[in-house]
Protein backbone atom coordinates (compact mmCIF):
# COMPACT_ATOMS: atom_id res chain seq x y z
CA UNK A 1 0.00 0.00 0.00
CA UNK A 2 2.78 2.43 0.84
CA UNK A 3 5.06 1.81 -2.16
CA UNK A 4 5.89 4.87 -4.26
CA UNK A 5 8.19 5.50 -7.20
CA UNK A 6 10.55 8.44 -7.24
CA UNK A 7 9.18 11.23 -9.42
CA UNK A 8 11.65 12.85 -11.81
CA UNK A 9 12.05 16.55 -12.32
CA UNK A 10 12.59 18.08 -15.77
CA UNK A 11 16.38 18.10 -15.42
CA UNK A 12 16.42 14.39 -14.58
CA UNK A 13 14.10 13.61 -17.48
CA UNK A 14 16.40 15.49 -19.84
CA UNK A 15 19.46 13.58 -18.57
CA UNK A 16 17.68 10.25 -19.04
CA UNK A 17 16.74 11.14 -22.61
CA UNK A 18 20.30 12.27 -23.31
CA UNK A 19 22.08 9.30 -21.69
CA UNK A 20 19.84 6.40 -22.76
CA UNK A 21 21.74 3.56 -24.42
CA UNK A 22 19.40 2.10 -27.02
CA UNK A 23 21.01 -1.35 -27.08
CA UNK A 24 21.36 -1.87 -23.31
CA UNK A 25 19.26 -4.35 -21.33
CA UNK A 26 19.10 -5.11 -17.60
CA UNK A 27 17.81 -8.48 -16.42
CA UNK A 28 15.43 -8.64 -13.44
CA UNK A 29 16.92 -11.36 -11.25
CA UNK A 30 19.25 -11.02 -8.25
CA UNK A 31 19.73 -14.76 -7.81
CA UNK A 32 21.49 -17.03 -10.31
CA UNK A 33 18.64 -19.55 -10.00
CA UNK A 34 16.32 -17.05 -11.71
CA UNK A 35 18.50 -17.23 -14.85
CA UNK A 36 18.52 -21.02 -15.17
CA UNK A 37 16.99 -22.38 -18.35
CA UNK A 38 16.94 -18.96 -20.02
CA UNK A 39 20.11 -19.33 -22.13
CA UNK A 40 18.17 -19.48 -25.42
CA UNK A 41 16.34 -16.20 -24.77
CA UNK A 42 19.51 -14.52 -23.53
CA UNK A 43 21.34 -15.59 -26.68
CA UNK A 44 18.59 -14.06 -28.84
CA UNK A 45 18.67 -10.85 -26.81
CA UNK A 46 22.46 -10.69 -27.04
CA UNK A 47 22.21 -10.40 -30.84
CA UNK A 48 20.64 -6.99 -30.36
CA UNK A 49 21.66 -5.68 -26.93
CA UNK A 50 24.40 -5.63 -24.33
CA UNK A 51 23.05 -7.46 -21.30
CA UNK A 52 23.65 -6.37 -17.72
CA UNK A 53 22.80 -8.23 -14.51
CA UNK A 54 22.73 -7.55 -10.78
CA UNK A 55 23.22 -11.10 -9.55
CA UNK A 56 24.60 -11.64 -6.06
CA UNK A 57 27.89 -13.52 -5.91
CA UNK A 58 30.84 -14.13 -3.64
CA UNK A 59 34.33 -13.25 -4.87
CA UNK A 60 35.46 -16.89 -4.76
CA UNK A 61 32.40 -18.13 -6.67
CA UNK A 62 31.23 -16.14 -9.70
CA UNK A 63 27.52 -16.51 -10.58
CA UNK A 64 26.44 -19.01 -13.21
CA UNK A 65 25.33 -16.57 -15.90
CA UNK A 66 26.44 -16.49 -19.55
CA UNK A 67 29.88 -15.03 -20.18
CA UNK A 68 28.47 -12.28 -22.40
CA UNK A 69 26.48 -10.84 -19.45
CA UNK A 70 28.09 -7.97 -17.58
CA UNK A 71 27.20 -8.68 -13.97
CA UNK A 72 27.46 -5.79 -11.50
CA UNK A 73 26.58 -7.84 -8.42
CA UNK A 74 24.07 -6.51 -5.91
CA UNK A 75 23.93 -2.74 -6.21
CA UNK A 76 22.92 -0.05 -3.72
CA UNK A 77 19.59 1.52 -4.66
CA UNK A 78 21.14 4.71 -6.05
CA UNK A 79 23.52 2.79 -8.34
CA UNK A 80 20.68 0.56 -9.52
CA UNK A 81 18.66 3.66 -10.39
CA UNK A 82 21.57 4.99 -12.45
CA UNK A 83 21.82 1.68 -14.30
CA UNK A 84 18.09 1.73 -15.10
CA UNK A 85 18.33 5.31 -16.34
CA UNK A 86 20.80 4.21 -18.98
CA UNK A 87 19.08 0.98 -20.04
CA UNK A 88 16.44 0.69 -22.76
CA UNK A 89 15.05 -2.69 -21.69
CA UNK A 90 14.25 -4.31 -18.34
CA UNK A 91 13.73 -8.05 -18.79
CA UNK A 92 11.82 -10.31 -16.41
CA UNK A 93 11.94 -14.12 -16.55
CA UNK A 94 8.68 -14.72 -14.65
CA UNK A 95 9.80 -14.46 -11.03
CA UNK A 96 9.51 -12.73 -8.60
CA UNK A 97 5.84 -11.94 -9.03
CA UNK A 98 4.55 -8.37 -8.80
CA UNK A 99 7.67 -6.79 -7.33
CA UNK A 100 8.37 -3.04 -7.34
CA UNK A 101 11.42 -3.20 -9.64
CA UNK A 102 9.45 -3.13 -12.94
CA UNK A 103 7.65 0.03 -11.82
CA UNK A 104 10.99 1.64 -10.97
CA UNK A 105 12.38 0.63 -14.36
CA UNK A 106 9.39 2.10 -16.20
CA UNK A 107 9.70 5.28 -14.15
CA UNK A 108 13.29 5.54 -15.37
CA UNK A 109 12.39 5.20 -19.04
CA UNK A 110 12.86 1.43 -19.56
CA UNK A 111 10.54 -0.87 -21.44
CA UNK A 112 9.57 -3.86 -19.28
CA UNK A 113 9.49 -7.11 -21.26
CA UNK A 114 7.81 -9.94 -19.35
CA UNK A 115 6.44 -13.44 -19.98
CA UNK A 116 2.77 -14.22 -20.50
CA UNK A 117 1.54 -17.24 -18.50
CA UNK A 118 -0.72 -19.60 -20.42
CA UNK A 119 -2.49 -21.04 -18.56
CA UNK A 120 -2.32 -18.39 -15.79
CA UNK A 121 -0.39 -19.40 -12.67
CA UNK A 122 -2.50 -20.28 -9.65
CA UNK A 123 -2.62 -22.56 -6.63
CA UNK A 124 -3.99 -25.26 -8.94
CA UNK A 125 -0.99 -25.48 -11.24
CA UNK A 126 2.02 -23.76 -9.70
CA UNK A 127 4.11 -24.71 -6.70
CA UNK A 128 4.68 -21.11 -5.53
CA UNK A 129 0.95 -20.57 -4.93
CA UNK A 130 0.14 -24.06 -3.70
CA UNK A 131 -1.24 -24.03 -0.16
CA UNK A 132 -1.67 -20.26 -0.12
CA UNK A 133 -5.17 -18.95 0.71
CA UNK A 134 -5.83 -17.46 -2.73
CA UNK A 135 -7.66 -18.47 -5.90
CA UNK A 136 -6.06 -15.70 -8.00
CA UNK A 137 -4.94 -16.49 -11.51
CA UNK A 138 -1.78 -14.58 -12.45
CA UNK A 139 -1.59 -13.91 -16.18
CA UNK A 140 2.00 -12.60 -16.25
CA UNK A 141 4.92 -11.77 -13.99
CA UNK A 142 3.42 -8.37 -13.19
CA UNK A 143 -0.32 -8.33 -14.07
CA UNK A 144 -0.77 -4.71 -12.93
CA UNK A 145 1.75 -3.42 -15.47
CA UNK A 146 0.27 -5.65 -18.16
CA UNK A 147 -3.32 -4.50 -17.60
CA UNK A 148 -3.01 -0.90 -16.44
CA UNK A 149 0.16 0.37 -18.14
CA UNK A 150 0.67 -1.72 -21.28
CA UNK A 151 2.42 -0.69 -24.49
CA UNK A 152 4.78 0.95 -25.20
CA UNK A 153 6.07 0.78 -21.60
CA UNK A 154 5.20 -2.88 -20.99
CA UNK A 155 5.39 -5.73 -23.50
CA UNK A 156 3.96 -9.12 -22.50
CA UNK A 157 4.66 -12.07 -24.80
CA UNK A 158 4.93 -15.86 -24.79
CA UNK A 159 8.56 -16.60 -23.91
CA UNK A 160 8.09 -20.19 -25.13
CA UNK A 161 7.79 -18.73 -28.63
CA UNK A 162 11.32 -17.57 -29.50
CA UNK A 163 10.14 -15.79 -32.66
CA UNK A 164 7.60 -13.78 -30.69
CA UNK A 165 10.28 -12.90 -28.15
CA UNK A 166 12.73 -11.78 -30.85
CA UNK A 167 10.08 -9.68 -32.60
CA UNK A 168 9.31 -7.97 -29.28
CA UNK A 169 13.00 -7.09 -28.83
CA UNK A 170 13.16 -5.68 -32.37
CA UNK A 171 10.04 -3.58 -31.75
CA UNK A 172 11.43 -2.24 -28.48
CA UNK A 173 14.59 -1.05 -30.25
CA UNK A 174 12.42 1.07 -32.55
CA UNK A 175 10.36 2.63 -29.74
CA UNK A 176 11.00 6.03 -28.18
CA UNK A 177 9.76 5.71 -24.61
CA UNK A 178 9.52 8.44 -21.97
CA UNK A 179 9.71 7.79 -18.20
CA UNK A 180 6.25 6.99 -16.87
CA UNK A 181 4.78 6.69 -13.37
CA UNK A 182 1.15 5.62 -12.85
CA UNK A 183 -0.66 8.06 -10.57
CA UNK A 184 -1.27 5.30 -8.02
CA UNK A 185 2.47 5.04 -7.39
CA UNK A 186 3.23 8.72 -6.98
CA UNK A 187 3.49 10.15 -3.47
CA UNK A 188 0.07 11.76 -3.86
CA UNK A 189 -1.45 8.51 -5.09
CA UNK A 190 -0.02 6.59 -2.13
CA UNK A 191 -1.46 9.11 0.34
CA UNK A 192 -4.82 8.86 -1.39
CA UNK A 193 -4.77 5.05 -0.93
CA UNK A 194 -3.89 5.37 2.75
CA UNK A 195 -6.59 8.01 3.23
CA UNK A 196 -9.23 5.82 1.56
CA UNK A 197 -8.21 2.86 3.71
CA UNK A 198 -8.41 4.84 6.95
CA UNK A 199 -11.74 6.45 6.08
CA UNK A 200 -13.34 3.05 5.52
CA UNK A 201 -12.30 1.62 8.88
CA UNK A 202 -14.66 1.38 11.85
CA UNK A 203 -12.17 2.36 14.52
CA UNK A 204 -14.82 2.68 17.28
CA UNK A 205 -16.10 -0.85 16.71
CA UNK A 206 -12.59 -2.26 16.53
CA UNK A 207 -11.60 -0.48 19.74
CA UNK A 208 -14.63 -1.91 21.54
CA UNK A 209 -13.88 -5.44 20.34
CA UNK A 210 -10.25 -5.18 21.43
CA UNK A 211 -11.29 -4.04 24.91
CA UNK A 212 -13.95 -6.72 25.28
CA UNK A 213 -16.90 -4.29 25.18
CA UNK A 214 -19.90 -5.25 23.09
CA UNK A 215 -20.58 -3.01 20.10
CA UNK A 216 -23.81 -1.64 21.58
CA UNK A 217 -24.59 1.71 23.15
CA UNK A 218 -26.66 0.06 25.84
CA UNK A 219 -23.88 -2.34 26.78
CA UNK A 220 -21.56 0.60 27.43
CA UNK A 221 -23.98 2.30 29.82
CA UNK A 222 -23.98 1.63 33.58
CA UNK A 223 -26.82 -0.45 34.98
CA UNK A 224 -29.16 0.67 37.74
CA UNK A 225 -27.46 -1.74 40.10
CA UNK A 226 -24.13 0.00 39.70
CA UNK A 227 -25.39 3.56 40.24
CA UNK A 228 -28.06 5.34 42.18
CA UNK A 229 -28.40 7.97 39.42
CA UNK A 230 -28.16 6.18 36.06
CA UNK A 231 -29.58 9.19 34.17
CA UNK A 232 -26.84 11.49 35.41
CA UNK A 233 -24.17 8.91 34.64
CA UNK A 234 -25.60 8.48 31.14
CA UNK A 235 -25.23 12.21 30.50
CA UNK A 236 -21.71 12.40 31.84
CA UNK A 237 -20.70 9.40 29.73
CA UNK A 238 -21.56 11.07 26.40
CA UNK A 239 -20.72 14.71 27.13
Amino acid sequence: MGFVTEELNQTERFKIKRDKVNNMAVVYGKEASMWKGEEKLLTILHRYMDIHGTVYYEAQRPPEVPAFVRNHGLLPQQELQQLLRKAKLFLGFGFPYEGPAPLEAIANGCVFLQPKFSPPHSSLNHEFFRGKPTSREVSSQHPYTEQYIGKPHVITVDFNNSQEFETAVQDILKEKVEPFIPYEYTCEGMLERVNAYIQHQSWRSQSRRNSGIADSDDAALPSAASSEKPAENRNSCWL
